[in-house]
């Protein structure tokens, strides 16, 4: 992400997130016209020596957005 992407990088996950919620609980539609996935997002740390190390964290933080869609609604998606 560069530029204004990447000043409201938070706020544009946050965002992602809710709107996969609003469309997975939009009742008003069939169950398979709506969709969800699980976001994450990490940053670049002065002290990571690779890409792996990001991607980590960005996989740790889907899986913990995960966590929280399964708690809200007793499911995996």
């Amino acid at each position: 992400m560069q530029g204004s992407d990447y000043e409201n990088r938070i706020q544009n996950t946050e965002n992602l997130r809710a709107a996969y919620r609003e469309s997975y609980e939009n009742a008003e539609v069939n169950a398979w016209e709506r969709y969800s996935a699980a976001v994450g997002m990490a940053e670049n740390a002065n002290d990571d020596n690779s890409y792996e190390l990001v991607f980590k964290r960005a996989d740790k933080a889907m899986y913990e957005d995960k966590r929280r869609f399964k708690e809200t609604h007793g499911i995996n998606r």
